[in-house]
């Protein structure tokens, strides 16, 4: 029997000093290599075409055999990288266009407020509004609220008297069921019966979330435009 040489890939080490996230290493592979056989498919893989991070996720997300959507390690994390490299990219913003080429150092920073002047704090906090998160940002949400409570008030119209809270009925909802079956034939090639493995239910829907959400979003979408705009547009008519 002729012997042939089977090629192995090593796991990766665990180095005491972390990888600087900024770099060309692909870190993802590195730190996923369960879902990134060979290591291959990183964001920070050689391509013709530059890619966007948001869409390089959405793929992974909905790939073929949903290992990257059962993984919540993994969607945590890459949203977490995300958000920290577009809050990475307005921030240069901010610096470039609110404080200019005189950055501040620290030790100056510390000293404006000691004297009173919160200037630079003040510019931090307005550009802060357009960071979904932070505490500007939900500043400005509320202001936004009221703002447009008052514009009804002006106009004779009162205050809202309706307040709508939307849950997700994820265990009652027939086409949810539907959809979660089509997605594990999809990916395994398995056919399942929801309507009598409830047990299989609910591991489902905690394995894809995603798609759970994705089907909530759908039915708020549609609650909102179907039945709310036009409550709101009758109610404004009169």
């Amino acid at each position: 029997m002729k012997n042939t040489l089977v090629p192995r890939i090593n796991w990766p080490t665990r180095e005491v000093k972390p990888i600087y996230e900024f770099s060309n290493t692909k870190l993802f592979c590195l730190a996923f290599p369960w879902l990134f056989p060979g290591g291959v498919g990183d964001i920070k893989e050689c391509r013709k075409y530059e890619l966007e991070i948001t869409d390089w996720a959405q793929n992974l997300l909905y790939y073929q055999d949903g290992r990257f959507a059962k993984d919540k390690l993994w969607s945590f994390f890459t949203l977490n990288y995300i958000y920290r490299r577009r809050n990475y990219s307005q921030s240069q913003w901010f610096v470039k266009d609110f404080i200019g080429n005189n950055i501040p150092s620290l030790e100056s920073l510390q000293q404006m407020i000691s004297d009173g002047d919160v200037s630079f704090i003040d510019k931090l906090m307005y550009f802060g509004k357009i960071i979904p998160g932070t505490a500007a940002y939900w500043r400005h949400k509320k202001a936004e609220l009221y703002s447009w409570i008052n514009h009804h008030v002006e106009h004779g119209r009162g205050a809202p008297s309706i307040f709508l809270t939307l849950s997700c009925a994820e265990f009652f909802w027939p086409d949810l069921r539907r959809l979660l079956q089509e997605f594990v034939f999809q990916t395994s090639r398995k056919k399942v019966d929801l309507e009598k493995d409830f047990r299989l239910l609910n591991q489902l829907l905690n394995d894809f979330s995603l798609i759970v959400q994705d089907y909530f979003h759908k039915r708020v979408e549609a609650f909102l435009e179907h039945i709310c705009k036009k409550i709101s547009n009758f109610n404004l008519m009169i």
